[in-house]
């Protein structure tokens, strides 16, 4: 009764979890913004990158148009003061489109 009972309980916590997401990250300076294709996506440059997303390799930010003009604005400010930013994106994502933005110090 007992290994029924943890076989139960070891089944139903594997139906009920959820599935942890991994990310992947890319901090550097924004070496280059391109405004072509606003307000429906920002492709820009970052100094640095990943096997993924190495350096000189756009990277995008597409979101809503409200979202991306405030993205926009934020890279801006990035680029002319010399920040840098960090992008975050889905460990999988080939596109190297990113989920959240940060600017740091």
């Amino acid at each position: 009764m007992r290994w029924i009972l943890m076989l139960g309980c070891a089944l139903f916590s594997i139906a009920y979890s959820d599935s942890a997401s991994a990310l992947q990250m890319i901090t550097g300076k924004v070496t280059q913004i391109e405004a072509t294709y606003m307000p429906t996506q920002i492709p820009f440059l970052l100094s640095e990158g990943n096997a993924t997303c190495p350096a000189g390799k756009p990277v995008y930010w597409a979101k809503d148009q409200e979202n991306n003009k405030a993205i926009y604005a934020m890279l801006m400010s990035a680029f002319v003061s010399g920040k840098r930013v960090t992008l975050i994106m889905d460990d999988n994502d080939t596109t190297c489109t990113g989920k959240f933005i940060y600017m740091v110090e």
